[in-house]
């Protein structure tokens, strides 16, 4: 179960690429949204189903304007991983909207879970691209 939750926030996936900066001119306004994107997904809670399920969307909303804002920042190199990771996050908001506002997160976990492991593979996906756009802070 935690592992669903681990993916959603992508802790693990973003933890090395925490702080980037960019190596190519090219990329100037597309590290600092990254590195924006990076920091909305840090300050996730470590189990975002603790709360209610709008809770929970609320969270993904907010990554979702994050990663609208890297895409404004992208050149259309990396628009295919954009857009898959938006339709992931979209479809887990609405997963999560979906849900009655008094039920138990127990009973929505399982969905939250599935819905969160296509966020991160989309995620992977898009940090492996941006991986190699910019490059550690020296």
């Amino acid at each position: 179960m935690m592992r669903g939750v681990a993916r959603m926030l992508c802790a693990g996936v973003f933890a090395a690429c925490a702080l980037v900066a960019c190596a190519e001119p090219e990329a100037s306004s597309l590290c600092p949204a990254y590195d924006e994107f990076l920091a909305t997904l840090s300050a996730l809670p470590s189990d975002p189903t603790a709360g209610t399920a709008e809770e929970a969307a609320d969270l993904v909303e907010s990554v979702r304007a994050a990663a609208d804002q890297l895409a404004a920042a992208d050149d259309g190199r990396h628009s295919a991983d954009l857009s898959a990771l938006v339709i992931a996050l979209d479809d887990l908001e609405r997963t999560l909207r979906a849900v009655d506002a008094d039920a138990d997160p127990s009973t929505w976990r399982e969905a939250f879970d599935d819905s969160a492991d296509e966020v991160v593979d989309a995620a992977v996906a898009l940090d492996d691209a941006l991986a190699q756009e910019c490059a550690d802070e020296a």
